[in-house]
């Protein structure tokens, strides 16, 4: 039997569209199938705020509570992927924008890439191209003992030549995908906060009405 989790924008079962980032997602959306690849239930459990405002709490946790052996997202960061990993979780990818049962489909066919964890590489110091080291240019034979002498200058008048640029390695590529990740996870928090926004300055205008009628009750007391 598979336990299948997916980060959606709302509560709508199969309908609904699967949230780009895992860590930051609103909702979560769990379909259990049995052994033959049939749906059994789908139910959505929403996100708590966790200790800071707006920002909702790990989803680790909750899926370990839910007994869940299966992932299924658009974007998690590494040390999430890892921590599940560890408790027997795998996950896979699946293209954003997709709706639930578009990834359970894909999942189903086995059009799904599973997640893989590489671990960074740190390649030693390395020559750059084209560079050569300068002979050693010691003297054959040294002048007669007087003082001061003049000994060679050991290495070339002319410095050696470096190359103009050096190609980016996986230590740069690896870091602008990190900056990457950090900029869509601010991008979906910015997106919670202003939803959030929204929904304040609605219940202040429900509350400024409230207030007016509460007046206009008053007034109409003290005048009778």
């Amino acid at each position: 039997m598979a336990k299948i989790a997916l980060p959606t924008y709302g509560t709508e079962g199969l309908n609904s569209t699967v949230y780009p980032m895992l860590e930051s997602t609103p909702y979560i959306t769990i379909i259990s199938m049995d052994d033959s690849g049939n749906i059994e239930d789908v139910y959505s459990i929403p996100m708590t705020p966790s200790f800071y405002p707006g920002f909702p709490q790990n989803p680790i946790q909750l899926l370990l509570n839910e007994g869940v052996n299966i992932v299924i997202a658009g974007s998690i960061m590494p040390q999430t992927a890892t921590m599940l990993k560890q408790n027997g979780i795998n996950i896979y990818m699946v293209p954003p924008n997709s709706t639930v049962k578009e990834a359970i489909d894909k999942f189903t066919r086995g059009e799904l890439k599973e997640y893989s964890i590489q671990p960074p590489s740190q390649p030693g110091f390395q020559t750059p191209p084209g560079f050569q080291y300068p002979p050693l240019m010691y003297p054959t034979q040294y002048p007669p003992s007087t003082y001061p002498q003049t000994v060679p200058s050991p290495f070339p008048q002319t410095p050696p030549s470096f190359p103009q640029q050096i190609a980016a390695g996986p230590p740069r590529e690896s870091f602008l995908k990190i900056l990457e990740r950090q900029r869509d996870m601010l991008k979906q928090q910015k997106w919670m906060l202003e939803r959030q926004k929204e929904m304040i300055e609605k219940q202040l205008e429900l509350i400024n009405d409230q207030i007016k009628k509460i007046e206009s009750k008053i007034e109409e007391t003290k005048s009778s």
